[in-house]
C-alpha cells in the first residue's frame, strides 16, 4: 500500500529457488553487506583467516520484509528463526552455512525490527560505497 508515493505497508521476500541446481558462491564484501543490514555489525569478517578468502559457499540466502507504521520486520530463510538452539534470542539467517565446498558461510541476523528510514538509509549507504569494509 502506498500513501503520497510512499510505501506504508507491504510484504517482500527475496530467497533461493526451492532445488537450485546452480553453486552457491558468495563474495566476501557481499556478506559484510548482508551482516550489516542484519545487525548493523561492520567488518564480519575483517579478522581471522576468513578474511583472505575472496568468496564463500552458502546453502540458501533469504530476507523478508513486512513493513508497517514505519517499522520493517526482519525474517530470514526458513521462517527466520535461527534462536532455536536454546538460547532464546531472537535471531534469524540471512544465509545458512552448506554448498559442496568450503569454506562454509552463515549470516545471522539479530534485529528482528528495524525503522523503514534507517533500513533504507543503511541500504542507500552501502550501494553508494559510504560504507568502508575493512580487511
Amino acid at each position: 500500500r502506498m500513501a503520497a508515493w510512499q510505501p506504508v505497508s507491504f510484504d517482500a521476500w527475496v530467497a533461493t529457488p526451492d532445488d537450485d541446481p546452480i553453486r552457491h558462491r558468495i563474495s566476501r564484501k557481499a556478506v559484510d553487506n548482508l551482516s550489516r543490514i542484519g545487525s548493523g555489525a561492520a567488518g564480519a569478517l575483517s579478522s581471522g583467516w576468513l578474511r583472505f578468502m575472496p568468496e564463500y559457499s552458502y546453502g540458501e540466502i533469504g530476507l523478508r520484509c513486512r513493513l508497517e507504521n514505519g517499522f520493517c520486520q526482519l525474517s530470514g530463510v526458513d521462517g527466520g528463526s535461527a534462536g532455536d538452539d536454546g538460547a532464546g534470542d531472537d535471531s534469524f539467517f540471512i544465509l545458512t552455512p552448506g554448498g559442496i565446498l568450503p569454506p562454509w558461510i552463515g549470516v545471522k541476523g539479530t534485529g528482528r525490527l528495524i525503522g523503514w528510514n534507517a533500513l533504507l538509509d543503511g541500504i542507500d549507504q552501502i550501494s553508494s560505497g559510504q560504507v568502508k569494509v575493512e580487511y
